[in-house]
């Protein structure tokens, strides 16, 4: 995992913001021979927003996975000041910005990467409420269960958050399986058909060969009569 340092961002409106960027690599599991096995993650966080009051982050996350070219999945984090001492309120929205056509997997990537979002966010806010209840750190909490990581944003030593891609291309990848299929199918019914053309063609290659034996046994039966014929005319 690459974690780059935070810096500013190009200048938008006279306007810049810290920024820095994640790398890192995400195992696949994709139940086809030969797909790849683990795909590079590119998260880019923008700090918008940070005030007294609160501060607001934005994460554009991309992936050289399958079909990973065609959209991108951005977070915007808004963490606020609560009015109790000690308190805050965190809201996490989600948004897929489609850069290429993907045609019916539209639905199934918007619903995998909705999914996914709330699954990572969930995981991190109970990280952090049992960090504070139990009157530790969340880095404590998290070393308490294995099956949780705390980002502690925007801090730069935060480990990498668990985006996984994978129930964004089992659509994709099960719709391609029905394809091939499909494909299987029309090549034997093809084969088939052209299987029953060549007996047709047999059949009737043989119903000549008939023909002509039979025109051949006229022919011979009517000489033999001539023959015959003639025999009895000269007796």
């Amino acid at each position: 995992m690459d974690i780059g340092p935070w810096g500013l961002s190009n200048c938008v409106d006279g306007k810049q913001a810290r920024q820095r960027t994640w790398k890192y690599t995400k195992p696949l599991n994709i139940p086809i021979p030969f797909s790849p096995k683990i795909a590079d993650v590119t998260e880019v966080h923008t700090l918008q927003i940070k005030e007294v009051s609160g501060w607001l982050l934005e994460i554009v996350i991309t992936t050289d996975a399958p079909k990973g070219d065609t959209f991108k999945v951005v977070n915007q984090v808004l963490c606020m000041r609560g009015t109790s001492a000690g308190s805050c309120s965190l809201r996490v929205t989600m948004t897929v910005e489609f850069l290429k056509n993907v045609g019916f997997l539209k639905g199934a990537i918007q619903g995998g990467a909705l999914k996914d979002t709330v699954k990572h966010w969930g995981e991190e806010v109970s990280a952090v409420l049992r960090a504070s209840l139990a009157g530790s750190s969340p880095d404590a909490a998290a070393e308490d269960n294995k099956d949780t990581e705390v980002a502690a944003l925007p801090s730069s030593a935060a480990p990498a958050p668990k985006h996984s891609f994978a129930p964004l291309l089992l659509p994709g990848l099960m719709a391609l399986g029905a394809l091939l299929v499909v494909g299987l199918l029309f090549t034997l019914a093809y084969t088939g058909w052209q299987s029953l053309l060549r007996v047709q063609q047999s059949m009737v290659e043989a119903m000549e060969l008939l023909v002509k034996a039979q025109e051949q046994l006229v022919s011979l039966q009517a000489a033999r009569a001539g023959e015959q014929c003639t025999q009895g005319s000269l007796q």
